[in-house]
């Protein structure tokens, strides 16, 4: 099926929300907010900030020691010379390395560390794990701060059972990849495009009781 790119602009009803018509920036997202999309296509979207990605699966990387992670990955596979990081940044077995353990590594390698002070909004810090609370909580105010943009929901138009059409109104059914969290069900305003559409239109999330239908779909 084809690809569909979505971007929310606002609700217009949600399950158990109080606050009808209040804007819902929505996120598409896994375990860290960049893998929310198909890694084929992020060099193509991160190409005006960067000149390559490396990608390196979790398992690979989660039981190094950090010295090896430095020396094996940093060094020999990626020949940084400058490491720029979070200064909540963690890394190696059990998260045991971070900032002061880069450095102090980095500094027998000839390898420059420069550490980040984290990004505040309403004096907090602004963290995956809060954007993922906040929509989940549907705190969209909070969600749209930290994201400082309209994120992206990514998905394959598939065929459904084409109720719409019967009515009238026909439907693009999207298949969402399981690991992606989807934002609070509801109605969204959404500007979507594919490969041959672009359009602003309306996007279902949630589940079909009159259909008997439990499980959520967009």
């Amino acid at each position: 099926g084809r690809t569909m790119w979505l971007r929310s602009s606002a609700t217009l009803s949600g399950e158990g929300d109080d606050h009808a018509a209040t804007e819902y920036q929505t996120i598409a997202e896994r375990h860290d907010l960049a893998g929310a999309i198909d890694r084929s296509v992020i060099p193509g979207l991160l190409k005006t900030f960067v000149d390559t990605t490396h990608s390196a699966l979790f398992e690979t990387v989660r039981f190094m020691e950090p010295k090896a992670f430095v020396k094996e990955i940093l060094i020999k596979q990626l020949n940084a010379r400058v490491i720029v990081e979070g200064q909540t940044f963690r890394f190696g077995r059990e998260r045991i390395g971070d900032l002061d353990t880069l450095r102090s590594l980095g500094a027998h390698e000839g390898l420059e560390v420069i550490g980040v002070p984290p990004v505040l909004v309403e004096q907090e810090v602004v963290s995956s794990t809060r954007i993922r609370q906040a929509l989940r909580s549907g705190d969209i105010g909070s969600a749209r701060d930290c994201l400082g943009r309209p994120p992206l929901l990514q998905g394959h138009v598939i065929r459904g059972d084409q109720l719409g059409g019967k009515l009238g109104f026909p439907t693009a059914n999207l298949r969402v990849q399981e690991h992606i969290l989807l934002p609070r069900s509801g109605i969204y305003l959404v500007h979507a495009q594919g490969t041959d559409v672009t359009a602003n239109g309306l996007l279902y999330i949630g589940t079909r009781p009159t259909l008997e239908g439990g499980e959520r779909r967009c």
